[in-house]
This record gives structure tokens, sequence and C-alpha cells, in this order.
């Protein structure tokens, strides 16, 4: 009876959660990957994450579909990658933001006196941003595998990590992204 229960990663292998990551699960397509390194952030105690863009498309005798996105690896200090996610072209207007407000939120809590407390942004594909402040110290991470497998930056670094995502974004515009999809 058990073999019928499907496990939870086989779960989250068959829900794919952006549209990058579905038409990455097509299978009888001839598929065209594209990607182009932005820059990376590195850790505070050894590894980094890497920004990427994406553009996928498929070569079809009818019509051919287009998918924009950027990618972040996050890699340990021995290169070996501990997850990676996708960000759909729609959604980077709102990360962007995101990553203002986070900003902005810990820029006012710096210094505070507070219990322990998370601020944070999830993606579609369970990419997470954010810091958390606890005695007074703020620690920003990044998750970009869903498992915890966090890396641990200054909250200034955040900002580096937006610049990379905006410079990401105006090279897929340049690629053919429609600009005004941004955020709806």
């Amino acid at each position: 009876m058990s073999a019928l229960i499907p496990t939870v990663k086989a779960e989250k292998e068959d829900e794919k959660s952006t549209n990058v990551g579905r038409f990455l699960a097509r299978r009888g397509v001839l598929l065209i990957k594209e990607f182009r390194d932005m820059s990376a952030v590195k850790g505070e105690y050894g590894g980094k994450v890497t920004v990427s863009t994406l553009i996928l498309s498929s070569a079809q005798t009818t019509r051919g579909e287009v998918q924009y996105g950027i990618k972040l690896e996050h890699t340990d200090e021995d290169g070996d990658m501990r997850g990676s996610g996708f960000l759909d072209y729609d959604e980077i207007a709102e990360l962007i933001g995101a990553f203002d407000f986070i900003h902005s939120v810990a820029n006012k809590m710096v210094g505070q006196q507070r219990d322990y407390t998370e601020v944070t942004y999830q993606t579609k594909d369970n990419l997470k941003f954010g810091f958390y402040q606890s005695d007074g110290r703020q620690q920003a991470f990044i998750d970009v595998g869903g498992y915890g497998q966090s890396l641990f930056i200054s909250v200034s670094k955040l900002q580096n990590l937006k610049s990379s995502i905006e410079a990401g974004r105006q090279h897929l515009v340049s690629r053919g992204a429609d600009p005004e999809s941004v955020g709806t």
C-alpha cells in the first residue's frame, strides 16, 4: 500500500511552481536553453549565490514558445551545488520591491532590542530572501533550494543581489522579454 503513496520529493518534482519549471519539464519537445551569468554574491561563511538569466524556447513546426526567467544557484565553498531555483520574468518587479521593503525595515530595526524577528519574501519556486534580527544583530539570508540550505550574507549585500537581478531583467528585455509584462 505504501508504494501507492507518493513521496514528498516526488510531489515537489511533479508540482512545477514556475512557468520556467513547467517549460523545462516538458517532454517530446526540442528545447533551446540560453544562460548568461550576471554575477555572484559571496556568503559570509563561504559559498555563493550565482544569478543567471534564462531564456527557454521550443522549436516546433507550428509555433515556438519562449519563456524568460532568472536562475539562482547556491554553491558551497567547494563548488558543490546546495540548491537552485527559478524566478519567472513576471515575478521580478515584485521581488525588487520586496528587496526595497526588506532594506527599509532592516534600517528601521537596526539597533532596536526586539524579540527574534524575521522579515522574509518567498517566490513561487520557494526562493526565500530576508533577514532576521536577534539580540540587536541582523543577519540576511538567501535560501534557493527550499531545503533550509541558506547562504548567510550581510543585509547590505541583499542590495547587491537586487542589482544583479535588475541587470538580468534588463538583459532579458534586450533579448525580447516584454517590459510591460513585469509585475503582471
